[in-house]
């Protein structure tokens, strides 16, 4: 898959990295001294989501974690990312997405301590207007989460930053997450 980069994107990229550079060592000793639940502001941007990117954002502020848009790593952009905890969320369509190149792309960021987390587009998309509602049938609201990004989603908040919900099992996250490892897609 070949992609030509317009003029404009690489100016933006460039800003977006010019950016990080200079609140990197904040946003680390943020993590570092202060409840792992606050960050530094991530609207020091006009980011420019994706309409999967945008959901993702709405979930990610609705379920809480600190997580930045676009975090520069290596050669790579991620979606959102804690650079502290390095954990990193991928949620683009289908069309963006190479399994070869991404498979690589997340071997080269473990490398660095990263983990990478991966929604396809549909997952994110898939979301219920109140699934609460609907829990009439746990094994169906269980399927829900472990099929959508908003599962996803509040998987890393319950893992990493503490969060608590109606599904107390330590086990059932960890198992949703492990499910949006790249090496463990099976229909990618």
């Amino acid at each position: 898959m070949s992609v030509n980069v317009s003029p404009e994107k690489i100016r933006e990229w460039s800003e977006i990295c010019a950016i990080y550079n200079n609140k990197i060592e904040r946003m680390l000793k943020v993590g570092e001294l202060c409840d792992k639940n606050i960050g530094c502001d991530p609207y020091f941007y006009q980011w420019k989501f994706t309409p999967i990117e945008q959901k993702a954002w709405d979930l990610i502020r609705i379920y809480g974690g600190t997580f930045y848009p676009q975090v520069p790593v290596k050669n790579y952009f991620i979606d959102f990312g804690n650079p502290y905890l390095k954990i990193g969320l991928e949620v683009d369509g289908k069309q963006w997405h190479d399994i070869k190149k991404d498979k690589k792309r997340d071997y080269e960021l473990s490398k660095l301590g990263w983990r990478i987390y991966r929604a396809k587009g549909r997952e994110v998309m898939w979301l219920k207007d109140n699934p609460y509602q609907e829990r009439i049938d746990d094994e169906k609201y269980k399927y829900y989460l472990e099929n959508s990004g908003e599962g996803l989603i509040k998987a890393i908040a319950y893992i990493y930053f503490d969060y608590r919900y109606d599904i107390d099992d330590r086990y059932f996250w960890k198992r949703i997450l492990e499910s949006h490892m790249i090496e463990n897609m099976e229909d990618y």
